[in-house]
């Protein structure tokens, strides 16, 4: 019985081997194309450094997700001060693109008053241009609805081996106290091959 059981399990082990050897592998958002170094036939021996060649091929190739909470419930901004809210850190697995998206609801003290959010490359800044709109401006007009929602994204060029910080920044105007919850997401993807 034992024999029986772990050649199953020889089969099942193979099997995932071979789904993840292929050269596609879908994800919910569609088809991503990749390459490995090895692949294996049936009947052949697999070393374990051609399968570990094959991880580390694939994690340099795959989407890579960071994010983090922020929750500041009593933000004391100072206009013109842009502040740091949250960051996040990244070394690029390969040449690609990273996408930063800093999403959440703010509450705005008073109508009238207005708070920029924004994901950055820069801390306590509107960073480089990147791609995308460079801020969110948050503005009630009345006194009945002063929590709003955002969303903003920016894609800056990343390249192999090099370590980045994104930041999530806010600045209010007039001063005054403001709160701010929400993620800071960074997304790597690999350059086309």
């Amino acid at each position: 019985m034992k024999s029986n059981r772990n050649n199953y399990v020889h089969r099942i082990t193979g099997f995932a081997l071979i789904i993840i050897a292929g050269t596609q592998l879908a994800f919910a958002a569609g088809t991503v194309n990749v390459t490995v170094p090895s692949t294996f036939a049936a009947g052949t021996t697999i070393s374990s450094a051609a399968v570990n060649g094959n991880f580390t091929s694939l994690a340099s190739q795959m989407p890579a997700v960071k994010e983090t909470g922020i929750s500041n419930s009593g933000l004391a901004l100072a206009s013109g001060a842009f502040t740091n809210v949250g960051s996040l850190t990244i070394t690029a697995p390969a040449n690609g693109t990273v996408v930063v998206r800093f999403d959440g609801n703010a509450y705005v003290p008073s109508a009238g008053a207005q708070l920029i959010v924004a994901a950055s490359d820069v801390s306590g800044s509107l960073g480089s241009v990147g791609t995308g709109d460079i801020a969110v401006y948050l503005y009630p007009t009345s006194n009945t609805n002063l929590t709003l929602p955002f969303s903003q994204t920016r894609v800056y060029p990343v390249t192999a081996g090099q370590t980045h910080t994104y930041y999530a920044v806010v600045d209010g105007a007039p001063t005054g106290t403001y709160k701010v919850f929400g993620t800071l997401t960074v997304e790597f993807f690999a350059n086309s091959l």
